[in-house]
């Protein structure tokens, strides 16, 4: 490190504060960040805290926590007073009770499908205006070495989710307003959450549940009637929402699932009839009308068992 106030003078002396320290683990640094009263400094194995403590060694270095590396340089952050940030294998987390992993429900979709020629492109993005942080990546599947996928966790509710979004850089709100997101295949500069569209452009949105069941999963369930609960419009807007619900039923695990629906559904729907029969049931919600804002509620079926086979 350099002199203090000084950027050229990187040759510690008596009488000044540049200095160096090797950080005796791990085969190379991989990234750093301010955290709250330190630097942290991961390698590709561990993580150090460096601190300021003056003259004659003028920064302590500190091993807090091991095997628990860094992935790529931006894939740290801090959210809500915590340190999030993505290894080589799984998340972690530093907080008051020192560096945690972070159990992550989606594991397979994530790491199973990195590109792993491409992991230095991986981006954290914090969305502090609702309680999210995300990492964007290369996938596999994607076949463009540039990130188009995304792994996201709510900090407040403890769930995880995933989809496919490309963003290389990311700047979480600001003065200038709500986060800024660069996009690579477009060449764009987005600004998020301004509008319930995506640039004017209705915003094809969706999320599919887990599968459930009855009890342990060992009874066949059988639905013929649903009452959707929906918010169906902003505060003081137009409660105009068009959702369609869609209902995937399978017996077994390894099953190819089968599609009912989609229902589309708007406010004056009260409740349509469905028949559908299996072990396992994960429902999915979407819309795709312009300037639809809706949130969920408790959605509730008329079901019953229907036997084992």
């Amino acid at each position: 490190w350099c002199d203090v106030g000084n950027y050229n003078q990187w040759i510690a002396l008596v009488t000044n504060q540049a200095g160096s320290y090797r950080i005796p683990k791990g085969s190379k640094i991989v990234g750093c960040i301010q955290g709250p009263q330190q630097g942290l400094i991961w390698t590709d194995i561990d993580l150090w805290a460096m601190q300021y403590i003056g003259p004659p060694l003028v920064y302590g270095f500190n091993e807090i926590g091991s095997g628990c590396g860094l992935i790529a340089r931006k894939a740290a952050a801090f959210a809500g007073g915590v340190g999030y940030w993505m290894g080589p294998s799984q998340f972690f987390t530093l907080s008051a009770n020192g560096v945690q992993p972070l159990p992550c429900t989606v594991w397979d979709v994530i790491f199973q499908n990195l590109d792993q020629g491409n992991l230095s492109k991986i981006r954290v993005a914090v969305n502090s205006r609702f309680n999210e942080i995300q990492w964007f990546y290369p996938s596999v599947s994607g076949r463009t070495g540039e990130c188009d996928s995304y792994v996201k966790y709510n900090y407040l509710l403890g769930v995880w989710d995933y989809g496919s979004l490309g963003r290389t850089a990311w700047v979480d709100q600001s003065v200038l307003g709500p986060p800024i997101g660069a996009d690579a295949e477009d060449f764009e500069l987005l600004q998020h959450e301004t509008s319930n569209d995506a640039d004017a452009a209705p915003m094809n949105s969706s999320f599919r549940s887990g599968y459930y069941a009855i009890a342990e999963g060992d009874l066949m369930s059988f639905i013929d009637l649903v009452w959707p609960d929906m918010k169906w419009g902003m505060v003081d807007g137009s409660p105009s929402a068009q959702v369609s619900i869609t209902f995937f039923v399978a017996n077994y695990p390894g099953d190819t699932p089968t599609t009912y629906g989609p229902y589309t559904v708007t406010q004056a729907t009260e409740y349509f009839n469905t028949r559908l029969r299996g072990r396992l049931v994960s429902v999915q919600i979407s819309s795709n009308d312009l300037g639809s804002f809706w949130r969920i509620g408790a959605l509730r079926y008329r079901y019953a068992p229907d036997g084992k086979f």
